[in-house]
């Protein structure tokens, strides 16, 4: 089988830190990157993929993603 599938993000948000809360090395690069894919196409993030896969035992996974945001 192979699925052509298309994946849309909108109004994409992070959770907000507590008070107590530090912000570590992890989430300042989640936050540039947030940043970046809310200034490409008015913050929709569209990744088109092609999935190759049994009908027996379809898969699908985050590799499939990855490669699409990558690309």
């Amino acid at each position: 089988m192979i699925a052509q599938c298309r994946l849309e993000l909108t109004d994409i948000v992070r959770r907000p830190l507590e008070a107590e809360e530090q912000q570590e090395k992890a989430a300042k690069i989640a936050d540039a990157v947030l940043g970046v894919l809310k200034a490409l196409d008015k913050g929709n993030v569209v990744l088109n993929f092609t999935i190759r896969t049994k009908m027996d035992k379809p898969q699908f996974g985050f590799v499939d993603i990855k490669m699409a945001f990558e690309d």
